[in-house]
C-alpha cells in the first residue's frame, strides 16, 4: 500500500490552488455606463413650429424676448435680455400659450407666445 503523507497532499493542494489564480490584470474591466453623457444636437428642421416669437421675463423680473424651436412638449431656443448676449434656452409647456424656459446655468424664464 502507497502511503502519502500530510506535506505532500499540502503540497498537492497548494498547487492545485496557484495554478488556477489568474493575474489581476488579465481579469476583464468593468465600465462604469452611467459616467457616459448621451448628446444629441437637435436640427431646426427636425422640429415642428418653427421661430416662434417669445416674450416674457427672468427671475428678477427683466424683460427677456426670442424665438424657439418646439416640437411636441419641450423645443430649443435663444434669448435676449437688454444688457447680455443671446442665452441658449431649453423650453416646455406650462400652460396654454405659456412656456418656462431654463438655460444652461439654470435661470428659469416665463415666457408665451407672441
Amino acid at each position: 500500500m502507497i502511503s502519502i503523507s500530510n506535506i505532500q497532499i499540502s503540497f498537492f493542494c497548494l498547487s492545485l490552488v496557484l495554478s488556477s489564480c489568474k493575474n489581476s490584470s488579465e481579469s476583464p474591466q468593468t465600465i462604469n455606463h452611467s459616467a457616459f453623457d448621451v448628446k444629441k444636437e437637435i436640427e431646426p428642421s427636425e422640429l415642428g413650429q418653427y421661430a416662434q416669437q417669445v416674450t416674457g421675463t427672468d427671475e428678477n423680473g427683466n424683460n427677456v424676448h426670442g424665438k424657439i424651436n418646439i416640437e411636441g412638449k419641450i423645443g430649443l431656443g435663444t434669448l435676449v435680455k437688454k444688457d447680455t448676449k443671446n442665452i441658449e434656452i431649453v423650453v416646455e409647456w406650462n400652460g396654454i400659450n405659456r412656456l418656462l424656459a431654463t438655460d444652461s446655468e439654470g435661470y428659469q424664464y416665463n415666457l408665451k407666445l407672441k
